[in-house]
């Protein structure tokens, strides 16, 4: 029986380690994309690998694969050491971006070539194809080829050519990103229903902030060949490690302040209360706030962290409304709100409003104290 998704992030993960990248260092010509990457990953967990274009989150997935070799380090999987073993002697199998299907085969034969390699009986053959086909809803395409298939359906089919081989980790190399968005966040819940169901290990990579918060049980934000944070999707979000992830996992607004008590801070919008434990007066820190954290009022307000904006730009998002406002020091806000229609959201170019920070949504970003460009190796 399916879990549904709020089962899904209840379930309890095995302690067991699947993956174990151990100081994996690779580089091209000069060039050093991995810079001792440490990771462990669960068995039956469903991770992503996060980050910009040039990261190294594929290069370290080809190294598992085998597709890549590291220059240094030990790549475990369920504790043997595969840098010795060509591709297709590792229990891992590889769903691409582009699903690299054969055009001149048909469904069931595209999914039955990794078994014909294998040398699989005939008989068993034909009953795996058929399971494989309607473990991913697509029995009734068993007879067509690649181009009588819509993207979605073409995704299915490298899904089951994947697990039809029972493979102890399955990899994900960006497989959403050239479908239309109703039909990826459509194929978003059916991967995690699958992989629930398998009880596989997915590694899924992935540049998109939301793919990796909605599937993931766990993911590793990467940026210049090093992980900047690691850990369950709620936490990161909530509590990014620095600067980078509070701006690349989502948005968020960052300021500069200097500390004045133990529970304030001084900045260019005033003095304002922080929850977040700091460090010891008059060091400077750098903190984080969501813009859907922050509200907007006409009404001014007695709370502490409130301070005057001018809106300057009004995004309508359908669902959401998203605002720049700037305080009287020039400071920009970003701030979301709900389109519910039950609070007053609407509005308007130059209005003069009030906005209040709450204490709470306050971040403390550790080791950071001042702004610093944001990126990563855009390739």
């Amino acid at each position: 029986m399916d879990l549904n998704i709020g089962e899904r992030r209840k379930r309890v993960l095995e302690d067991s380690v699947d993956v174990h990248f151990k100081d994996i260092r690779k580089a091209f010509g000069d060039v050093e994309v991995l810079k001792g990457i440490n990771l462990e990953i669960r068995r039956g967990e469903f991770f992503s690998l996060l980050g910009p274009s040039g990261c190294g989150k594929t290069t370290l997935l080809r190294i598992l694969a085998g597709f890549e070799f590291a220059d240094s380090g030990e790549v475990l999987l369920r504790g043997q050491d595969v840098a010795p073993l060509p591709p297709n002697q590792r229990s891992v199998n590889t769903v691409f971006q582009n699903y690299a299907l054969f055009p001149h085969m048909t469904v069931a034969e595209n999914v039955a070539f990794g078994l014909k390699m294998r040398k699989v009986p005939a008989t068993q053959l034909k009953d795996k194809v058929r399971s494989a086909l309607e473990m991913v809803e697509i029995g009734a395409f068993a007879d067509r080829r690649p181009a009588q298939l819509s993207g979605g359906q073409r995704q299915r089919v490298a899904l089951a050519r994947a697990i039809v081989n029972e493979p102890q980790v399955l990899l994900l190399d960006e497989p959403l990103s050239a479908l239309d968005r109703k039909l990826r966040v459509n194929l978003q819940v059916e991967l995690m229903r699958l992989q629930a169901r398998l009880g596989l290990t997915f590694i899924f990579v992935t540049h998109d902030q939301e793919e990796a918060l909605t599937m993931s049980d766990r993911m590793a934000v990467m940026n210049k060949g090093v992980i900047e944070q690691l850990g369950g999707v709620q936490e990161m979000y909530e509590r990014p490690a620095n600067a980078f992830v509070a701006k690349f996992l989502g948005s968020s607004n960052l300021l500069e302040a200097t500390v004045t008590s133990s529970r304030t801070v001084k900045t260019e919008l005033g003095v304002f209360e922080v929850s977040d434990q700091l460090p010891n007066v008059g060091q400077d820190v750098l903190l984080s706030i969501r813009p859907e954290k922050i509200s907007l009022s006409r009404a001014q307000s007695s709370l502490a962290n409130t301070v005057a904006v001018k809106v300057t730009d009004d995004i309508y998002q359908g669902a959401t409304g998203a605002y720049r406002a700037k305080t009287n020091s020039g400071f920009e806000l970003e701030i979301n709100t709900m389109n519910s229609g039950v609070t007053d959201s609407n509005f308007s170019i130059d209005e003069e409003l009030f906005a209040y920070l709450p204490a709470d949504f306050l971040v403390v970003l550790q080791g950071q104290s001042k702004l610093e460009k944001i990126g990563g190796d855009e390739s």
